[in-house]
């Protein structure tokens, strides 16, 4: 009988109220904690993938300059980066320069107002 009153007695402590209370509060504290952990998770996570793409980029930009300067290490690829950085030319060399003749007449009558296309038609008369 007195196990059985033993039974009953710690039973009703650990039932009671205030040891349930306690219990809530402690899970309560306990699930924030695990909330707040998976947060930071998820953000580092987002971080992680933020600095692959990073990293990729950058990798990417290394190989591209990588081929620039091995093409620059080369006679053609130095002349080709000095011609397009400057206006040179070797000895001997000529610019041309090919314009369209619908170019030509077409910018100059966008340039006339319609006042010295009139001058310009009463000059022909004469």
């Amino acid at each position: 009988m007195r196990q059985f009153q033993n039974k009953k007695k710690i039973r009703s402590r650990v039932y009671s109220g205030f040891s349930v209370s306690i219990l809530i509060i402690l899970v309560l504290f306990l699930a924030k904690g695990v909330f707040n952990i998976y947060q930071k998770e998820a953000e580092s996570e987002k971080v992680k993938q933020s600095s692959l793409k990073n990293l990729n980029d950058l990798k990417d930009r290394q190989e591209k300059l990588n081929s620039e300067i091995s093409n620059l290490n080369t006679t053609s690829g130095m002349e080709a980066e000095i011609r397009s950085k400057f206006s040179v030319v070797k000895q001997g060399e000529q610019v041309i320069v090919i314009v369209p003749a619908d170019v030509s007449t077409s910018t100059l009558e966008k340039e006339q107002n319609i006042f010295e296309k009139m001058w310009n038609k009463f000059l022909s008369f004469f």
